[in-house]
């Protein structure tokens, strides 16, 4: 009665993933949490629900998913068309997999696992890579393709260490637990299409591209985590060559005193410490912007020390 409510709940689990992923508006963290889950779904059944029959074929199913979730997450992300076939496969073939280990041919399902698994999320950080190597990646960005290369390599010492020793040492395993959510929680960062700008007291820290299209709109969420609320953030155009250190030098007002139109949008203070604000503005010129992180406590608008600015690019 266990056993077969157990498998009843992964099948409908499963069941309900796909119906998710065959919408057309899913995105590749919703590939990437699925990824997780069969992952833990196939440790559940490996591990935990190893008495069952049906736990080896299932769990090796699930497992073989992982990284074929992470390639269909990937292909997603780099707006390239994902193969609806690929999930179905990869299950089929780890359920295969579960099968030879069952026969008393594990060296031969682990051996296939060696070779398709890290192939899989390889290929995932490829495509990740093409798609983040300009220069408005932001740095989130930039790491998930490096992040997929070593869940490519956990996949490929994992399956040597099933053939050499038939298990995993409790090293890897611990790798394992921590390096799968802080790869789902480094994607998640990295799909993220709202830069931040948070002034800490001393710096406007800046996390989003360097580079925006001309006529598109974007929404900065704003913070304030310094020690006034006396803290306001806007949106500028800058004359070509500014940079952040001039500004913080002369003041933002003495920089920009001949040049028209340079305010897009702003947030005045007071600003509550440690609430987001958005601010959404539409870029209609293209040229250097910024982002302006001011200070009035130290003395009002006229302190030249008070604004602190990240910049970025308006292409056309």
């Amino acid at each position: 009665m266990v056993e077969g409510g157990l498998l009843v709940f992964i099948l409908a689990l499963a069941g309900v993933g796909f119906s998710i992923l065959r919408r057309p508006e899913a995105g590749p963290t919703a590939f990437w949490t699925w990824g997780c889950f069969a992952l833990f779904g196939s440790g559940l059944c490996i591990f935990i629900l190893a008495e069952f029959r049906w736990s080896l074929p299932v769990g090796h199913a699930l497992a073989t998913a992982y990284p074929v979730f992470l390639l269909a997450g990937a292909l997603v992300y780099a707006e390239r068309n994902w193969r609806r076939w690929l999930l179905p496969v990869a299950l089929a073939l780890g359920f295969f997999r579960g099968l030879l280990a069952i026969g008393g041919l594990s060296d031969l399902s682990h051996g296939i696992a060696l070779v398709v698994e890290p192939t899989a999320a390889l290929a995932g950080a490829a495509y990740v890579f093409s798609a983040t190597r300009g220069s408005a990646a932001s740095v989130w960005q930039r790491a998930l393709a490096p992040a997929l290369v070593l869940i490519a390599g956990m996949e490929a010492a994992s399956a040597l260490w099933m053939i050499g020793r038939g298990a995993m040492p409790a090293g890897l395993v611990g790798a394992w637990l921590i390096a799968v959510p802080l790869v789902l929680a480094l994607a998640s960062c990295s799909t993220s299409s709202e830069p931040t700008a948070t002034f800490t007291g001393d710096d406007c820290d800046y996390d989003g591209p360097s580079e925006f299209d001309v006529n598109s709109t974007v929404t900065f969420t704003v913070t304030n985590e310094s020690d006034t609320t006396d803290v306001g953030f806007s949106v500028l155009k800058f004359p070509e060559g500014t940079t952040a250190e001039e500004i913080f030098d002369e003041g933002i007002f003495n920089v920009l005193a001949d040049f028209d139109n340079a305010l897009i949008d702003f947030r005045s203070a007071p600003t509550v410490i440690g609430e987001e604000y958005d601010l959404t503005v539409t870029f209609t010129e293209t040229g250097q912007h910024g982002i302006n992180c001011f200070d009035l406590s130290a003395g009002g608008v006229d302190e030249t020390e008070a604004d602190y600015v990240a910049m970025f690019t308006v292409n056309g």
